[in-house]
């Protein structure tokens, strides 16, 4: 295991927490917070080609914004 430190926003952490909450609930809590809580990120993580698309596309719009005629 390893400890890190992670910065997000308050709205993102209190998802997350409440995902794990849901999980452990859903185990009746046999399963330790910490597995529940690896879980969740490895998932997350298989996600990042679709958030790094979403995200190019929307620092795109702000680039480039449309022009008026």
């Amino acid at each position: 295991m390893t400890r890190r430190s992670l910065y997000t926003t308050k709205a993102a952490f209190t998802e997350l927490d409440a995902a794990v909450d849901q999980v452990q609930a859903a185990t009746g809590g046999l399963v330790p917070k910490h597995e529940v809580l690896a879980r969740l990120l490895t998932a997350a993580a298989t996600q990042a080609d679709d958030v790094a698309q979403a995200l190019t596309a929307e620092l795109a719009a702000r680039l480039n914004p449309p022009r008026e005629r």
